[in-house]
């Protein structure tokens, strides 16, 4: 079995989303096309693939893309996409909002 290496904006995701109330599992070092991360947001799960900008999925990943058919899996560059593709990029906004708000 083969660990795939950590592609260099995964600690900043990590971080973000953690500071972001999130619960992040970190599976990179599972190998062989498994999702880098395993979230946790208001009771649903996804799998997330994390890519530079340039990055592309592996055979393997793409492989296990195509047989996850019963959850939710996205490939996310940015800690903002992950918020979108999770539905937490709004409330997250709003609670920025009441942050400032109280300043």
């Amino acid at each position: 079995m083969r660990a795939k290496k950590v592609d260099a904006n995964q600690k900043e995701i990590v971080d973000d989303l953690r500071k972001c109330g999130i619960d992040v599992f970190v599976a990179s070092d599972v190998g062989n096309g498994f999702p880098d991360l395993c979230l946790g947001f208001r009771n649903r799960n996804w799998f997330i693939e994390i890519k530079t900008e340039t990055g592309t999925q592996t055979k393997d990943q793409i492989k296990f893309e195509k047989e996850w058919t019963q959850g939710q899996y996205s490939v996310c560059r940015t800690t903002e996409q992950v918020l979108e593709t999770i539905g937490a990029k709004t409330e997250i906004e709003r609670i920025a909002d009441i942050a400032r708000e109280q300043v």
